[in-house]
């Protein structure tokens, strides 16, 4: 971590260990399915509308 107090950013970086090697016979595609949800939207919000707000402040959601 380097801080430079004169930039106003901030990153924030969340990953887990996951798909098939971490994986059970019960739990296989659990992963996959997390990953394809994460971008799709709520109840309340449509996927575009979370998309825009998050890059409206200069941020980046995905998967990978």
């Amino acid at each position: 971590m380097l801080e430079n107090h004169k930039l106003p950013i901030v990153n924030v970086y969340a990953a887990f260990l996951g798909g098939s090697r971490f994986e059970t016979p019960e739990t296989n595609g659990v992963c996959s399915l997390l990953t394809g949800l994460l971008t799709r939207g709520t109840k309340t919000r449509s996927a575009e509308e979370i998309a825009r707000r998050i890059e409206s402040g200069g941020g980046h959601i995905g998967t990978v």
